[in-house]
């Protein structure tokens, strides 16, 4: 009998073969292994994305918060956001952290979230965002007294870290109190003509809203009106319905004037066209929200450095008049020759101490005067009214002699303790002054000083009562022509008041075009 050996036809694997399989095991499963554990595996970045879910979701909490802590006027309320957080989160006394910077720290869901004085939301291990980057040029703590080479962020560690732009061949001035951006940074160029740092405030209860501005598409309709909605926020205390920042002429003619009745008034805005002047609006409007700021000159625009009576009497004026101021009974031929207003032989206005102001020129010519100075990669200009307004809200916030808030500027009994008014009394401490006459005499200073119900005028920076942030008069001494338009029959616009009047450092004065008057320069980054 036969036996059939059935292991013959039985299939199996060797012994090799079971080993190899083993290894490939093995292998697969320390590839599950690592992709599911180690720094980079699947259930360490499962972790990770849920902490950085919680985390988001403690940082949103607080920006909630944050977005209901802001006033009327756009401005960010800390202790608004402190109330905000024991309310509707339920945070004690105990649990918020001042840091002694201005800012805050709270614990939410086991995270710490900070919160800076602007109103910059953080949680713990990402950095605090700059408000609005500058994106030029290097970044310097020490304020640079020598002349940059190139635009320099000036980083200032005594302004909570406040940042300007030195442009190009400018330096910061060596005396120790203008180099502050808080209390007055002043910048001077190569020919010593010297202008003051306005920046946008973002302190504690002072916070430009930009949220509509970084929701809109750059350089858009929307984009350059949400910038202008936020600054109207911030300087509401010193809006004002009757004025805007609006060309004025006549559309149908062309001509850079108006019609008062049927008499056409003269030439307007630096003889700038419609467009011309929008585009002149928005490039400010961009640049502020750019940079956080812009320049003005330290002091009104002036002739000519004077150092005797006899010099100052030799350039102004009498003589200045002549060639400057457009009369009424000149215009009819002017206009029909299209005979624009013009700045031929007239001086190249200056930013100086102990200057002649700049009197009888129209506001045309004032703005061409102002549009005359060269600077690389600055814009030089007659200020808009929000730009007036924003230097009111600075020194409203920074002057340490304001104890009445908006009503130090707003008030001609406040402004008359810093401003060269009719019923204002000080003592000039350098410079000279005149009589308010048409042939008027300069006199050396005078240590006793003006005193109520006599009218000067006297030469820039003579009277150290009336500056503020290092700012000469800006409350008054000669009205200062700004770019706005009062909607009446005289739209052309003077701020800060004169010698003359009593008013007050935030006043808005209406004129015909024609009428004599001087200004101030202001200078922003051309972007």
């Amino acid at each position: 009998m036969k036996f059939e050996n059935k292991l013959e036809n039985k299939k199996g694997i060797t012994l090799i073969a079971l080993v190899l399989t083993i290894v490939v095991l093995l292998i697969l499963a320390g590839v599950t292994i690592a992709t599911l554990t180690g720094d980079n595996g699947i259930i360490t970045r499962t972790n990770q994305a849920k902490e950085e879910t919680e985390k988001a979701g403690a940082k949103e909490k607080v920006q909630m918060e944050v977005a209901g802590s802001f006033d009327e006027y756009g401005k960010f309320d800390m202790d608004k956001l402190k109330e905000n957080l024991k309310e509707n989160l339920g945070l004690q006394e105990s649990d918020i952290k001042d840091n002694g910077d201005g800012s805050i720290t709270v614990t939410v869901d086991g995270y710490e979230v900070t919160v800076d004085s602007e109103g910059n939301v953080t949680v713990e291990g990402e950095a605090t965002p700059p408000v609005n980057p500058p994106e030029t040029g290097d970044v310097v703590t020490t304020p640079p007294t020598t002349e940059v080479e190139k635009d320099t962020i000036f980083k200032d560690p005594n302004s909570n870290n406040k940042e300007a732009v030195i442009p190009k061949g400018f330096k910061v001035s060596q005396e120790k109190n203008e180099q502050n951006i808080n209390t007055g940074l002043v910048i001077l160029d190569k020919d010593g003509n010297e202008y003051v740092w306005i920046p946008i405030i973002n302190d504690t209860n002072w916070g430009v809203d930009w949220t509509e501005v970084k929701s809109s598409e750059e350089d858009t309709e929307e984009y350059f009106l949400s910038i202008e909605n936020a600054l109207k926020k911030y300087t509401n205390a010193y809006q004002d319905k009757n004025y805007e920042d609006s060309w004025y002429g006549d559309k149908e003619s062309g001509l850079y004037g108006y019609y008062n009745g049927d008499k056409f008034i003269y030439y307007t805005n630096g003889n700038m066209t419609e467009n011309e002047y929008a585009k002149l609006y928005q490039d400010m409007l961009k640049s502020i929200y750019k940079h956080n700021g812009f320049y003005i000159a330290r002091y009104e625009m002036g002739i000519d450095v004077v150092n005797s009576s006899n010099k100052a009497n030799d350039i102004t004026r009498t003589d200045i008049k002549e060639y400057t101021v457009s009369k009424d009974t000149n215009i009819s031929t002017d206009i029909k020759n299209n005979a624009a207003p013009s700045i031929e032989n007239l001086a190249t206005p200056i930013s100086k101490e102990n200057a002649v102001p700049y009197t009888y020129i129209t506001q045309s010519q004032a703005q061409m005067l102002a549009e005359s100075l060269e600077y690389e990669n600055m814009k030089s200009s007659l200020m808009f009214g929000i730009q007036w307004d924003i230097v009111c809200v600075f020194i409203e916030k920074f002057d340490n002699r304001n104890i009445y808030g908006s009503e130090w500027l707003t008030n001609n009994e406040y402004s008359k303790a810093w401003g060269n008014y009719k019923n204002s009394v000080f003592n000039i401490d350098k410079g000279y002054y005149e009589l308010a006459t048409e042939e008027a005499i300069w006199n050396e200073k005078r240590n006793n000083g003006k005193t109520e119900n006599e009218q000067w005028y006297y030469t820039t920076g003579a009277v150290s009562q009336n500056k503020s942030l290092n700012i000469y008069d800006f409350a008054g001494n000669v009205w200062e022509y700004t770019l706005e338009k009062y909607n009446g029959n005289a739209p052309c616009v003077s701020r800060g008041s004169s010698g003359l009047f009593n008013e007050s450092a935030s006043t808005r004065r209406n004129y015909e075009t024609y009428s004599p008057g001087s200004a101030r320069v202001s200078l922003w980054v051309i972007e």
